[in-house]
C-alpha cells in the first residue's frame, strides 16, 4: 500500500445541538448524546456501521454506569460488538486527542475507518456525599447482622446526607476557571467593556451564521424518548445588547469584570468526525474534505497560564511549518472566557476578522470534551464555504492543557 493511501483524512463530521445544561438533555447521559450522534453521522454519510473499525471518544464528566463512554455509545448506536471503542479524558482537549489517536491508528495501518470526537453531559455531573459519609456507607456493607447494621445507622448524622455538589475547580490550586479568568483580566488590564463587546460579537456572528444556514452544515437533529426534535443550539442570544450585558453582576469576584454574559455557559453536547485512510475513502467512494497537516499539544503552568494554551502551541506550529498567520484564511479559537480569548488574540496577533467568523463558544456553548471536534468541523466547513485552503484551530483546557492544528483542504 502506498504511503498516501494510509494518510488519514476527514470525510465528514457533525454534532447534535449544544444545549445549556439543565435543559432538554437533563435526563440523559453523555452515552445517550454520543450514541445519537454516531447514528446521525452514519445516516448523514450513508456509511454502514460494519465499516467502522474503531470509535475513539473524549469525555470529561463521567457517569460510573458508562465507564467506557466510547464502547457503550458504539453498542447503543448499533455498531457491531466487534468494533473496537475506547475513551480518552483530557478536559477540553479530549476530543482533539481522540481525533489524533484515530488518525494515528489509520496511519499505522491498524484501522481504515474511525469515528472520533467527544461527548459530555454536564447535566449528568455526579452528585455524591462528603468523604466521611462515603466511608460510613461503605462500612455498612460489611455488617452482617441486624444489630451491627443498626449500630452503623446510629453513627450517621444529618450532615452525612447533605450532597456534595460537583465543582469545576482545579485539583491542585482549588481555583475555578472563572476565578483564573478574573485574575487574567486584572493582570492584563482587559476591561469589562472589551469583554462584553467580544461576547456580543460572538452571539451576533452565531446568529448571522444560523440565519444563513451555515450552522446547519454541522448540526444534526435529534429526538429522545419520542420528544420533540431538537434542531438548534439554545445558548445563542440573537437579540442581546451591550446594555443588557453591562447590567450583569460579576460572577467570580466582587467588583470584578467577568460575568455570566462574557463567560461560556455549562453545556451538554456531542461532536464527531469521520476519519478514513485516503485509500479507503477512494474505495468506498467518499471525497475527503480536509486533513490535519500538523498538530501540537502541551501543558502550561496552572496558576499563571491555565487557559493560555494557544500561546504555547500556535508559535510551535508556525515555527515547525514555516508558515505565518497570513497563510491562514480561517482561524477557530476556543472562547472559554472573553478575557482569555482577547488576551490570546492580542498576544498572538491574530487577525480578528478571521477568528470565529461563525460565532464561538461564548454563544454556541462549552461542553468541555467535544470542543476540539466542534472547532475542527467548523473550520472545515468554513474552508469549503469560503473557498479557502488552510485553517488554524486551537484550544485551551482545564489542567493547563493545550492543542493546536493546521488544517488543509484535502
Amino acid at each position: 500500500m502506498a504511503a498516501t493511501d494510509r494518510q488519514a483524512v476527514i470525510v465528514d463530521g457533525c454534532r447534535i445541538p449544544f444545549l445549556k445544561s439543565g435543559t432538554r438533555y437533563r435526563r440523559l447521559m453523555a452515552c445517550d448524546l454520543a450514541a445519537a450522534n454516531i447514528e446521525n453521522l452514519l445516516e448523514r454519510t450513508g456509511l454502514p456501521g460494519d465499516q467502522v473499525d474503531c470509535v475513539v471518544l473524549g469525555h470529561t464528566v463521567q457517569n460510573v454506569r458508562t465507564s467506557n463512554l466510547a464502547r457503550d455509545a458504539a453498542i447503543a448506536a448499533g455498531l457491531p460488538s466487534s468494533t473496537l471503542a475506547y475513551s480518552i479524558s483530557a478536559a477540553g482537549v479530549s476530543s482533539s486527542l481522540a481525533i489524533e489517536d484515530g488518525m494515528a491508528r489509520i496511519e499505522r495501518g491498524q484501522a481504515a475507518v474511525v469515528i472520533a470526537g467527544g461527548a459530555d453531559c454536564i447535566s449528568d455531573a455526579p452528585i455524591g456525599f462528603r468523604k466521611s459519609a462515603q466511608m460510613k456507607f461503605f462500612d455498612m456493607r460489611r455488617h452482617k447482622g441486624p444489630a451491627d447494621f443498626a449500630r452503623a445507622l446510629l453513627r450517621l448524622r444529618p450532615a452525612d446526607f447533605m450532597p456534595a455538589m460537583p465543582q469545576a475547580v482545579e485539583y491542585h490550586t482549588g481555583e475555578s476557571m472563572g476565578e483564573y479568568a478574573e485574575r487574567l483580566a486584572q493582570r492584563e488590564g482587559i476591561s469589562r467593556e472589551a469583554q462584553d463587546e467580544f461576547a456580543l460579537r460572538s452571539h451576533h456572528l452565531a446568529r448571522e451564521a444560523r440565519e444563513k444556514g451555515l450552522l446547519d452544515l454541522e448540526l444534526s437533529e435529534v429526538a429522545f424518548d419520542e420528544g420533540e426534535p431538537i434542531a438548534e443550539d439554545n445558548g445563542i442570544r440573537p437579540d442581546v445588547s451591550l446594555e443588557e450585558l453591562a447590567k450583569l453582576k460579576p460572577a467570580f469576584r466582587t467588583g470584578g469584570t467577568v460575568t455570566a454574559g462574557n463567560s461560556t455557559f455549562l453545556t451538554d453536547g456531542s461532536d464527531l468526525v469521520l476519519l478514513m485512510s485516503r485509500g479507503k475513502a477512494a474505495e468506498l467512494g467518499y471525497e475527503p474534505r480536509a486533513r490535519i497537516a500538523m498538530s501540537a499539544s502541551g501543558a502550561l503552568d496552572l496558576e499563571q497560564d491555565l487557559l493560555l494554551g494557544p500561546l504555547k502551541v500556535v508559535p510551535e506550529l508556525l515555527q515547525r511549518s514555516g508558515l505565518s498567520l497570513d497563510d491562514f484564511q480561517v482561524i477557530e479559537l476556543h472562547e472559554a472566557f472573553a478575557a482569555q480569548a482577547l488576551h490570546v488574540i492580542d498576544e498572538l496577533g491574530l487577525p480578528i476578522e478571521r477568528v470565529n467568523a461563525w460565532g464561538g463558544s461564548l454563544a454556541i456553548g462549552n461542553p468541555f470534551a467535544p470542543n476540539g471536534a466542534r472547532l475542527l468541523n467548523t473550520a472545515v466547513n468554513r474552508l469549503h464555504y469560503e473557498g479557502a485552503e488552510r485553517a488554524l484551530v486551537t484550544t485551551c483546557a482545564g489542567g493547563g492543557l493545550a492543542y493546536g492544528a493546521i488544517v488543509e483542504v484535502a
